[in-house]
Formats: structure tokens, C-alpha cells, sequence
């Protein structure tokens, strides 16, 4: 094999090696190129995101808020209903001393009907010893 061969041989060597370079960085254009639109998905999902975790920290302002009229609330209900509680004790006290009396009238009532039926028949045989 001469010079010019070898040179040739290398030449030829060199050009493939050079194919083969370019066809690499081909790819790596292409592989770098698919990373830019990857990063561009991503950096539109996280704006995605970003607008969700804004709205989500706005809904949990307004939660918070609504707990804590809710809590206000039952804070109210609570001294509310021992108010009623209260009213409700006081008025069983006055239905039993209600009941007390009614009884205690009750039995005055029995006794005065059976005076006025005792003065009833005193007052009739009065009447007959008199005619």
C-alpha cells in the first residue's frame, strides 16, 4: 500500500468518524431541543400549579374566616342555651310550687264544698223543723 492509499484510508476514516460526529450531534440538537420543550411543559405546569396553590390559599383564608364565625357561633348557642337552661330550671321550680298550690287549693276547695253541703242540709232540716 503507497502513501496516497493510506492517506486516503485515513481520509476516508476521518470523513466517517466526522459522520458519525455529526450524526451524534444531530442527536444531541434533537435530545436538546426535546429538553427545551420538556422545560417549557414544565414551566407551564408550574404556572398551573402556581394559580392552584394561589386559589387553594385564597379557599383557605375564606375557611378560616367561615371557622372562625362558626366558632363565634357556637360560642353564642353555648351562653344561649345555658340562658334557656337556666330559664327552663327556674320555670320547673315555679310549675312544682304551681302544683303545690293547686293541691293545697284543691283540698281547700273539697272541704269548703263539703261545709256548704253539710250548711245545705243543716239549713233544710232547719227549714223543716220551722214549718
Amino acid at each position: 500500500m503507497n502513501n496516497e492509499e493510506k492517506i486516503l484510508g485515513l481520509l476516508y476514516k476521518q470523513q466517517e468518524y466526522f459522520k458519525h460526529m455529526r450524526e451524534d450531534l444531530e442527536n444531541m440538537r434533537e435530545d436538546l431541543e426535546n429538553m427545551r420543550e420538556d422545560m417549557e411543559n414544565m414551566r407551564e405546569d408550574m404556572k398551573h400549579m402556581q394559580e392552584d396553590i394561589k386559589y387553594i390559599k385564597i379557599q383557605q383564608a375564606e375557611h378560616g374566616a367561615m371557622l372562625n364565625s362558626l366558632e363565634h357561633r357556637v360560642e353564642e348557642n353555648t351562653a344561649q342555651l345555658s340562658i334557656i337552661s337556666e330559664d327552663i330550671a327556674y320555670i320547673k321550680g315555679d310549675i312544682e310550687q304551681l302544683k303545690t298550690t293547686q293541691k293545697r287549693q284543691e283540698r281547700i276547695l273539697e272541704r269548703l264544698s263539703i261545709r256548704s253541703i253539710e250548711h245545705e242540709y243543716r239549713l233544710n232540716e232547719l227549714e223543716k223543723v220551722a214549718k
